[in-house]
């Protein structure tokens, strides 16, 4: 949290947005342990359950306007061709891939225009 309190009574807007959510459960995360906090404050690191934003949304206490430039993302080091198993599997894979690049920011993938080769590119890929 950047600024302010927030409780699981109140609401939180995706900035540009005039709907508000409300965010229920509010957690504490540590390491694989989810403890639930009454509220949360300037500095606080929270998470909330069952409530659909982006990586890069900024949440806001009312309504309106608000930025908060993303910090500089490593760059993908790590290449790996994939290959369906099927013909048919191509959109399957395709999907799969564009769901983990939405969630993660620091993976992406594209298809080799030389090799055809469907290729992504992340920190580390465990094999």
């Amino acid at each position: 949290m950047h600024s302010g309190t927030l409780t699981s009574e109140g609401q939180v807007f995706v900035a540009g947005e005039r709907k508000g959510q409300r965010p229920g459960h509010l957690l504490k995360l540590r390491g694989g342990e989810h403890a639930e906090i009454p509220g949360g404050q300037a500095g606080d690191l929270v998470a909330f359950a069952k409530l659909d934003f982006k990586i890069g949304d900024v949440l806001l206490a009312k309504a309106g306007e608000g930025r908060i430039a993303m910090p500089k993302l490593p760059t993908p080091m790590y290449s790996l061709a994939v290959e369906p198993k099927a013909r048919g599997d191509v959109e399957k894979i395709s999907g799969a891939l564009q769901r983990f690049a939405e969630e993660d920011p620091c993976f992406d993938f594209v298809r080799d225009a030389d090799t055809g080769e469907l290729v992504m590119r992340a920190l580390a890929i465990n094999t």
